[in-house]
């Protein structure tokens, strides 16, 4: 799995938006507050995803802060 580590989000609703290089939406991880989020590398269908490159949105209070490139290794 993989930890997300963000600053600036003390009482803000983060979402992470995860896709593959194709662009297709793999995952979306929420949470109200804190300073991480954890991927369990797993789909929406709860399947394990190939290891490879993922690429991340992720937004606070829906603005988007920050777009990286994520690599996952199983």
């Amino acid at each position: 799995g993989t930890t997300f580590r963000y600053k600036g989000a003390a009482g803000k609703k983060v979402e992470i938006k995860i896709f593959n290089l194709a662009g297709k939406l793999v995952r979306t991880l929420s949470k109200d507050g804190g300073d991480t989020i954890f991927w369990d590398g797993r789909d929406v269908n709860n399947n394990l995803v190939s290891p490879g490159l993922y690429l991340y949105l992720y937004f606070i209070n829906k603005k988007k802060e920050q777009r990286q490139i994520l690599q996952i290794t199983n």
